[in-house]
């Protein structure tokens, strides 16, 4: 078993203050949507994000939700930065802070740690015992907090390696493999899913291929977030697994994929 990781900056993605405005123009709200009520403290994230990259942190990607019944101006969107000095290399990825927001009251400023595999510029986010999450309610919250918070959490990357590394060691036998996925499908699908889990197992790529706990988790992970896979509903039609857009959908299968494979990986 073998991984290879680019240690060049440019084999990493990332995006300008200008791609982050037209990626999540509600990070540069003025202001708090009216529907927030007195106590709200509002501080934009766009001065977040300027005070962690004068921190030594660089933009990788961000996204916003879509809105129906809110003005999208404040809708909760998601950030993801990771720190511009060299960092702890995680089996095949490196590790990223998530920030999570939003100026409608939907959403407290919540930073999650995360991983960025450039192999398939998959975003897994992680919460476990040892890393955590960071949660910040707007009320009389400050830019330094917020710093404070996302440089706490780099410090505890650190304490990844023995989770990803133990992940890449297991291996898993057929019918492991096969209770991965059941059970990450049940993650994603509450009732009836459209289609069997093992579909979940597919490769899409040589180098995810392989047994062990790492590159299954990854597969599964991709596979559940993008979609695209052939199905069929109940009514029996042919249908096509959707991709997840929806951030708070998106966290949460995340967060629980992550917490299954440190559950296999430590059985």
């Amino acid at each position: 078993m073998s991984f290879e990781l680019a240690t060049h900056d440019h084999a990493f993605r990332s995006i300008s203050v200008a791609q982050l405005q037209s990626q999540a123009p509600a990070a540069f709200a003025t202001q708090a949507a009216s529907v927030t009520g007195p106590s709200y403290s509002f501080l934009s994230t766009a001065e977040l994000v300027r005070a962690l990259l004068n921190a030594g942190f660089v933009l990788s990607s961000a996204r916003q939700a879509a809105v129906r019944r809110r003005d999208p101006l404040y809708a909760r969107h998601i950030v993801r930065m990771r720190q511009m000095r060299e960092v702890v290399t995680l089996v095949d990825a490196v590790p990223e802070i998530v920030l999570v927001n939003s100026h409608d009251g939907s959403s407290s400023y919540t930073l999650y740690a995360g991983l960025y595999r450039p192999i398939c510029s998959n975003g897994l986010m992680i919460r476990s015992a040892s890393v955590g999450f960071i949660r910040l309610a707007h009320r009389g919250i400050r830019v330094g907090d917020v710093v404070d918070g996302a440089l706490e959490l780099a410090g505890r990357f650190v304490n990844m390696r023995v989770y990803c590394e133990a992940m890449a060691s297991r291996d898993l036998n057929f019918t492991e493999r096969h209770d991965f996925a059941a059970k990450a499908l049940a993650l994603r699908y509450e009732g009836p899913a459209p289609i069997q889990a093992d579909r979940l197992l597919g490769v899409r790529r040589a180098a995810d291929e392989g047994t062990d706990l790492w590159r299954v988790y990854n597969r599964v992970q991709e596979n559940l977030l993008r979609g695209g896979i052939a199905g069929q509903s109940e009514s029996g039609r042919r249908i096509h697994t959707r991709a997840i857009k929806a951030i708070r959908e998106d966290v949460r299968i995340n967060l629980g994929l992550w917490q299954l494979a440190v559950d296999f990986a430590c059985s």
